[in-house]
């Protein structure tokens, strides 16, 4: 992956490379890393990768797009004897009656809705876990979110928070997070407002310009006390966790302690709002490294099951 895109990005490249010389095949495959890794991982055996991105392609609601993409990617007994990609191209062409120049405009837009279905997984033969799970509730996927918290002497500080989506759907205006404790958010990438709501706060941030279906965007925002109605006890911390209702790709969480640090401190992964943050056992247990801080990366969230970091003073 390119460190300075997303996997979005970097899987249309991959999508873009692969439909060149002879399409689909093995050998240029393994050079597609973002998308080997989408459909299941290097260890997979080639003809389960094949039959997972044909399922793909096949659940394009678009029934034109999905058989221009098959074509394409010489997946057909007729377009895998033509090992290039100009001369598949004719081929679907004298099929359907189009110019070349307008199957490579069908083209790019069928691959970037294919980018989409391959990452939020909606489609029969699509890997676990996201399978069992492909209908995010807020029509995005994060592809990486990044939570860092302050504590100091057991009080909860500061939370800078960042959040990589890819919008799935046309006109998103607004995206919204909620809050127990009263607290005062921030934000440079968005405007924000602030309104009551049942046991807490809700706050929506809003866009200059609503995301379109296939848009990346990135949320950044900071969240601190508001002294004025936050009750000193309910500060106090004993967990940093987020449910995570989208598919989320990735997930790093970071807490920092100034002053008095925990007595233990472990992860806890795809837990309920009951369960959490559990009993740790000793795999679980999460050091202290430089700067009194303690760190935890997690991959594959949804289903708004709970991951994070907990401790005990």
């Amino acid at each position: 992956m390119n460190k300075n895109s997303g996997i979005y990005e970097d899987l249309i490249t991959d999508l873009m490379y692969l439909r060149k010389d002879r399409g689909f095949v093995a050998a240029r495959l393994r050079n597609a890393s973002t998308l080997l890794a989408v459909l299941g991982g290097a260890s997979q055996d080639f003809t389960d990768l094949k039959v997972r991105f044909v399922s793909a392609i096949n659940s394009l609601p678009d029934k034109q797009a999905a058989s221009l993409l098959i074509a394409v990617y010489a997946l057909t007994n007729e377009t895998a004897a033509l090992p290039k990609l100009s001369e598949r191209r004719i081929s679907y062409g004298k099929r359907v009656g189009l110019k070349t120049d307008a199957i490579a405009k069908h083209e790019n837009a069928a691959l970037r809705e294919l980018a989409i279905q391959l990452l939020s997984a909606r489609y029969t033969m699509a890997p676990l876990p996201f399978s069992a799970n492909v209908m995010p509730h807020n029509a995005t996927i994060q592809e990486y979110v990044e939570v860092k918290t302050l504590v100091k002497d057991k009080l909860w500080q500061e939370t800078k928070e960042t959040y990589k989506l890819i919008s799935l759907v046309d006109d998103v205006g607004w995206l919204e997070i909620s809050s127990s404790i009263p607290a005062t958010v921030t934000s440079t990438t968005a405007k924000v407002k602030t309104e009551p709501s049942s046991g807490g706060l809700r706050h929506r941030f809003y866009y200059d310009k609503p995301l379109m279906r296939g848009e990346a965007t990135t949320l950044t925002f900071n969240m601190s006390p508001d002294e004025k109605l936050a009750d000193p006890s309910s500060l106090i911390l004993l967990e940093e966790t987020r449910a995570f209702h989208e598919p989320t790709l990735k997930a790093r969480f970071e807490v920092f302690f100034i002053g008095q640090v925990p007595e233990i401190i472990w992860q806890y992964n795809h837990l309920t709002f009951f369960e959490r943050p559990g009993t740790p056992t000793k795999q679980q247990l999460l050091p202290l490294e430089k700067h009194n801080s303690a760190q935890t990366t997690f991959t594959d969230l949804y289903g708004g099951m709970f991951s994070g970091i907990a401790w005990q003073w």
